[in-house]
């Protein structure tokens, strides 16, 4: 893992992460990774991942509409609930980001994400923000 995110990076190619526990969201942002996808499952223990995220202005991906299809009320989704709006707070670049899988008309799972962020805390034009100019900080 720390070979691709190294051969990557000196071909300026960001690399963005598949995590699901803090440790190893920890650890690929130190190697390199320019963002997490689908966020973290457990709850956030200290603010180190903030810090790094913040450091780095590494992407928060948490596709809470993925993680609701596991059932609304499970603990992995309350943790992620949690998670973005501890790290929104802590000024984590969090990103509107689906994962459709073909089950819905184009753009209804974003408008679902869209609204699961205002739902967690985040406010309206935070939410939009992260659908729209937090995806390409550079653009």
């Amino acid at each position: 893992m720390r070979a691709l995110l190294h051969e990557a990076t000196k071909l300026g190619l960001p690399v963005t992460v598949h995590t699901g526990d803090v440790e190893s969201a920890i650890e690929v942002l130190e190697a390199g990774a320019a963002g997490l996808e689908h966020g973290v499952k457990s709850p956030l223990d200290g603010d180190r991942l903030a810090r790094l995220l913040v450091e780095k202005n590494a992407s928060y991906v948490p596709t809470l509409g993925v993680a609701a299809l596991f059932g609304p009320n499970s603990v992995q989704v309350e943790s992620r609930r949690k998670n973005v709006l501890l790290l929104h707070q802590a000024g984590a670049r969090i990103v509107v980001g689906t994962d459709t899988f073909g089950q819905a008309p184009p753009g209804l799972f974003t408008l679902r994400e869209i609204e699961s962020f205002v739902d967690v805390g985040l406010s309206p034009r935070a939410a939009l923000t992260a659908a729209t100019s937090s995806a390409c900080p550079e653009g």
